[in-house]
């Protein structure tokens, strides 16, 4: 039985894979020109190891993207940047959220048939620009990993399950600051992690980890904010639309339901739904909160409890900031964005086993669940594939068009000021990229 389990567990990472090694092209798209090519020719070409450090965490927009950029120059000293290679390691974060959701599970006492729904909410093709753009696969999937494992290791049982080993409450937050200072310098929601933090570590009343949390978070906000201009492209939304945007983002699993009739169409569904779940986590809160400040060793009891919520706070936190500048629209519909909502839903889906106390109720949950997840993740595939099909085949026309004539018909990136030709001759000559010949 287990052998089956594990068997159905490994089913949607193995397509998943083979969609990204099947479809993944070694051609630069939209931001991976300036955030991979150029910015791996600045700091090669810095004069000092300071300078150098300095542009690898340059603002890019709102955000400073040390991992992408450090990435790059690892994929730069094994040869001329190979994007497939990147796209396949910005890929790998899922596997290591899914692995967070296994390790959070396993502090249950819940059979393995529980988590069976999760790999395919989260091996799925709704959020198809992360897994195929090399640098939206190393930020927006590379973040959730980082915070994630920084809250787990925050409250989670020591790395060798015995807990009163000396040291070993040390290594763990060690590892949890780690992991938040690489989440603050992968995505710039990567910030969200801190006060989060704050809140599990005075819950827990460790107070010297508290001091030391405190500390690092003053020097990583007076970093990441020294010289800090946002993007001033994205205007500033009305109250009802922050209202649409935020909850639409958490709901947007599916998307817009354009069947539907008018009235009720567009942002509204995805909204409700992102409210049915946000209203579902937050009494779960409250009630964990009132019993956590009783007993602090209550948080140390049920750590599974502890992350899934704080690992909730952490996408509505990401979705308020988006809300502000974004329009409904684009926080429902632009595909990267959907890593979040896909985590939302498998973490109101494991907050909710425990409510099930009976037990035919609990099975028959988790069986709707798996059957929906099933159906959703192969929906995706037919969905999306068509039009992952579509831009690949322009990537490679990109070249072509290049090789033959030195110009590219309709590039993938268009911007006032913008040349993608110029972009590629630099990089061709600095030895940084060189033109696939195989597809």
């Amino acid at each position: 039985m287990r052998s089956l389990i594990a068997a159905i567990l490994l089913l949607p990472v193995s397509i998943y894979f083979l969609w990204v090694i099947r479809f993944a092209v070694n051609v630069p798209q939209l931001d991976d020109f300036h955030a991979i090519l150029a910015s791996t020719q600045l700091i090669r070409e810095a004069p000092t190891i300071k300078e150098a450090f300095g542009w690898s965490i340059a603002l890019h927009n709102e955000h400073r993207i040390g991992y992408t950029r450090w990435v790059s120059l690892v994929a730069y000293a094994c040869g001329p940047i190979d994007f497939r290679s990147i796209i396949l390691w910005g890929n790998l974060a899922l596997l290591g959220i899914l692995g967070l959701f296994y390790r959070s599970f396993q502090s249950t006492t819940l059979p393995l048939f529980y988590f069976l729904p999760v790999p395919f909410l989260l091996f799925q093709l709704q959020y198809f620009e992360n897994t195929f753009f090399a640098m939206a696969a190393l930020q927006n999937l590379g973040v959730w990993c980082w915070a994630g494992w920084s809250l787990w290791w925050l409250i989670s049982p020591d790395l060798t399950g015995v807990s009163d080993q000396p040291g070993r409450g040390w290594i763990r937050f060690a590892g949890s600051l780690s992991m938040a200072l690489l989440a603050t310098f992968t995505s710039g929601n990567g910030l969200f992690v801190w006060p989060l933090g704050l809140v599990l570590l005075v819950m827990q009343r460790k107070r010297r980890q508290l001091i030391g949390w405190t500390l690092a978070f003053g020097w990583v906000a007076n970093t990441y904010f020294q010289d800090f201009v946002g993007n001033m492209h994205h205007r500033q939304n009305r109250l009802w639309e922050v209202i649409q945007a935020g909850f639409g983002y958490i709901g947007a699993l599916i998307g817009f339901p354009t069947s539907l009739p008018a009235a009720i169409n567009g942002p509204i569904v995805p909204m409700g739904v992102g409210i049915v779940l946000c209203t579902f986590v937050a009494v779960r809160s409250l009630l964990w909160l009132r019993k956590a400040w009783k007993d602090s060793r209550s948080v140390g009891s049920n750590p599974a409890e502890a992350f899934n919520l704080a690992y909730f706070g952490f996408i509505v936190l990401t979705a308020g900031a988006i809300s502000l500048h974004r329009p409904p629209i684009l926080a429902i519909c632009v595909p990267r964005y959907r890593i979040a909502t896909a985590l939302a839903f498998i973490l109101v889906y494991v907050l909710a086993l425990p409510v099930l106390e009976n037990v035919r109720w609990r099975r028959l949950f988790a069986s709707v669940g798996l059957v929906g997840s099933v159906v959703f993740c192969g929906l995706t595939y037919v969905k999306n594939t068509p039009v992952i099909k579509t831009q690949r085949a322009a990537l490679i026309k990109d070249v072509h068009d290049f090789r033959s004539v030195g110009r590219v018909s309709n590039p993938t990136y268009q911007r006032e000021g913008y040349s993608p030709e110029a972009e590629w001759q630099k990089a061709i000559r600095s030895g940084l990229y060189e033109l696939p010949n195989d597809f």
